[in-house]
């Protein structure tokens, strides 16, 4: 039997994405792409009594790649996520007051929402 304790740290994390505002039958979504990420400090310190403590300590240390592919997933679904409902909230579609007509349309300087708002009147 082994017990012992351990600990996984993180910390030093880059990440960029590409998000994507569409258009869905008048509804808005917010699509991610294109995510990287680079960790510059992942850590694991695993103290135990018996092998199978080093054994697992070294598979976890190796887990690096899996561990930061599984984190950007995450964390990209979770910003496209709450930039999709802080947008709709923003531009009144929560209520189904509005529909979108088209792709929002994005210039340099500038974003636009073309909006159905025919219900506000």
């Amino acid at each position: 039997m082994d017990s012992g304790r351990g600990s996984i740290s993180v910390a030093g994390c880059d990440m960029s994405l590409a998000l994507e505002a569409r258009s869905d039958n008048g509804n808005l979504r917010v699509d991610y792409s294109d995510v990287r990420m680079h960790t510059r400090d992942y850590t694991v310190d695993l103290v135990g009594k018996s092998d199978i403590s080093r054994a697992v300590e070294k598979i976890l240390k190796d887990f690096k790649a899996f561990f930061e592919n599984e984190l950007t997933r995450m964390l990209a679904s979770r910003l496209a996520k709450v930039t999709e409902e802080m947008l709709i909230e923003k531009l009144l579609l929560q209520s189904n007051q509005a529909n979108m007509l088209s792709d929002p349309i994005f210039k340099k300087d500038y974003v636009s929402f073309v909006i159905d708002g025919s219900l506000f009147i």
